[in-house]
């Protein structure tokens, strides 16, 4: 009778278990034809209104991104104080950063030519950052870019992922002991971002033979040898002006990164049968005000970095038009009962902390050192 018993209870939880897999099947279903439509209404207003057309603006406002270059090559010729001559090249190589996401996406040029060899300008010559390693370089024989984009926050697949166990944000992802600490460890890794490319880049360069990438980087640190040698500044002062031109760049683009996708669903497989616009709504997060005017500031801050779901719609969207695409989308997402996930640039910190808190208490467990 016990066993008879256990049987019937088992077959009961295995008819549940069925019926909530129909159930999900049967909601996935809806909402990807949802997300199908939306994406088609969209779709038709970016056509209707030439959202992806590349404009003078477009090119002005790239190449506006290159004078603070300018005004740290300036600085530095009159001999200005180390520390702020450090200051205005790291914010120059924050917005070289968000030039090189633009220029692999075939977002400033008409030309996919242009495109290219403006990103090995600003990446690999003026930067110092291997543009190949960053657009191609993948765990399979896909672009590394590419791969992120195609497979956004998923488990096995998106090598935006692998910043474990420095930085864990999911209970998906591995842990290990240091992971208990990572709120306090946050600065130290995100002042750690750019020279961990910079690492990254010249192994797989090196290991790929990719010797025009790699002389084309080193053309940039042959530069910065010459005006240095030549410089009046101090050992010291060199020091801490490369040091802050690290730390501030990795600073603002790290934390910028973890807008995106930081809070979103994490998919265990590629096999997650999800329309790629549901994809994309449900795994990815834009930082927005109620202010127009403030709206407007932090999409050219973050170089459109802020609108995230248009850019992983429509990837070659112009920064200067993804704010009327984000109208658009929104319209449409919302107009067939769909989420549509953002957040305000505080909240968005708030909720980021948090959510590394909770993965402290999560690396806690997992990682307890038992005492005899």
């Amino acid at each position: 009778m016990e066993e008879t018993g256990q049987h019937n209870s088992s077959t009961k939880d295995h008819g549940r278990d069925s019926a909530a897999d129909t159930n999900t099947a049967k909601v996935l279903s809806v909402e990807n034809k949802l997300a199908a439509k939306a994406f088609e209404e969209i779709k038709l207003e970016v056509e209707k209104n030439n959202i992806m057309l590349k404009t003078n603006m477009t090119l002005i406002l790239s190449f506006l991104e290159l004078s603070w270059f300018l005004l740290a090559a300036w600085m530095f010729s009159k001999n200005m104080a180390a520390w702020s001559v450090g200051v205005i090249w790291g914010i120059a190589q924050f917005r070289g950063g968000l030039l090189m996401h633009m220029a692999i996406h075939r977002a400033i040029f008409k030309s996919d030519t242009m495109n290219i060899w403006f990103g090995v300008l600003v990446v690999n010559i003026i930067t110092g950052i291997s543009w190949r390693w960053w657009s191609l370089f993948c765990v399979t024989t896909r672009r590394r870019h590419q791969a992120h984009h195609r497979e956004t926050n998923i488990l096995t697949a998106d090598p935006d992922l692998k910043t474990y166990p420095m930085l864990v944000y999911n209970e998906q992802l591995p842990t290990s002991f240091i992971t208990q600490f990572q709120t306090k460890l946050l600065p130290l890794y995100l002042v750690m971002y750019i020279p961990i490319w910079r690492l990254s880049s010249v192994i797989k360069c090196i290991k790929q033979g990719w010797w025009y990438d790699i002389i084309f980087t080193l053309l940039h640190w042959a530069f910065v040898l010459l005006i240095f040698t030549f410089s009046p500044y101090s050992f010291g002062e060199i020091y801490l002006i490369l040091s802050l031109k690290e730390a501030i760049s990795g600073l603002t683009l790290g934390t910028i990164f973890m807008f995106g996708h930081f809070l979103e669903e994490v998919l265990p497989s590629s096999d997650h049968g999800l329309d790629p616009t549901l994809h994309v709504l449900k795994t990815t997060n834009n930082i927005e005000s109620l202010n127009a005017y403030v709206n407007t500031f932090i999409v050219g801050f973050t170089g459109g970095l802020s609108l995230q779901i248009e850019h992983h719609l429509f990837p070659q969207c112009p920064v200067d038009k993804l704010s009327q695409l984000a109208d658009i989308t929104k319209t449409a997402v919302h107009r067939q009962g769909l989420d549509y996930h953002s957040t305000s640039f505080i909240g968005g910190l708030k909720d980021i902390w948090y959510r590394l808190e909770q993965i402290e208490d999560v690396a806690l467990e997992r990682h307890v050192v038992k005492t005899s």
